[in-house]
């Protein structure tokens, strides 16, 4: 059965940080191949006073004649001060195989420990995430063990002034963006090359 890249998985069409007010936002979206649903993806948005909190879940069951031959369910949270990512952390249940990690602001660095080891990145380390226009040309790193990426980011300007980002290597899809930043295109590359596409729920 398909299966999405976990790092694939920290999504949601959301609306640019400086168009929300203080309090939160939820947002619940059906993950979609060949007409199939896959499972759901929600993200809460906390603005406050000291910056923006995010939280987002991704659950997959895929069943066959009442047989689970997929499961996942994958949580990733994010604080934000300004452009700072504060503190970050990520758990992820595959099939009964879990990987996580932490991250936190230390000095000019973000230091990241996790299943794939221990790192210091660069201050403007972020987790992969699809539905933030600011993660293009940052290093991020992998949103359930903590691996860096390699990335191949392309940019394409839209008609009406958005703009669509392609990528390639590590992950690859690609999301596309109003011309004020909100989020409105994703579709995303699965392990066996499927398209996986999100759909309001």
């Amino acid at each position: 059965m398909p299966a999405l890249s976990r790092r694939a998985l920290a999504a949601g069409l959301l609306l640019p940080w400086g168009a929300l007010a203080q309090g939160s936002t939820q947002y619940r979206f059906r993950l979609v191949r060949q007409g199939r649903v896959l499972g759901t993806h929600s993200v809460v948005l906390t603005r406050t006073a000291a910056g923006l909190e995010v939280r987002a879940e991704v659950d997959l069951l895929v069943r066959v004649l009442g047989i689970t031959f997929f499961r996942l369910n994958h949580v990733l949270t994010e604080a934000w001060a300004g452009d700072r990512l504060l503190r970050a952390s990520g758990r992820e249940e595959r099939n009964g195989s879990v990987e996580q990690f932490s991250a936190e602001a230390e000095g000019d660095g973000l230091r990241v420990r996790g299943s794939a080891g221990e790192r210091l990145l660069p201050g403007n380390a972020a987790p992969m995430a699809w539905w933030d226009p600011r993660r293009p040309g940052r290093p991020l790193f992998d949103n359930a063990n903590g691996a860096p990426l390699a990335l191949d980011w392309r940019q394409e300007a839209q008609p009406d002034g958005g703009v669509l980002w392609r990528v390639t290597g590590a992950v690859a899809g690609e999301t596309g963006f109003a011309p004020d930043g909100t989020w409105r295109h994703c579709r995303l590359t699965g392990d066996d090359g499927s398209l996986v596409t999100y759909e309001p729920a």
